[in-house]
């Protein structure tokens, strides 16, 4: 519930695929990062 919770705060998308026999596959998306964005958080942590 965790991560649901942030993968919802962060406007992601979780997909389950699930068959008989086949296992369940879940895809997580986050939409694209900005690049002012990671280029300020780089610059913090560099």
């Amino acid at each position: 519930m965790v991560a649901f919770s942030i993968i919802r705060a962060s406007k992601g998308t979780v997909q389950v695929n699930s068959g008989p026999g086949k296992g369940t596959e879940f895809v997580v998306t986050f939409p694209e990062a900005n690049k002012d964005s990671a280029q300020t958080n780089e610059k913090r942590t560099g």
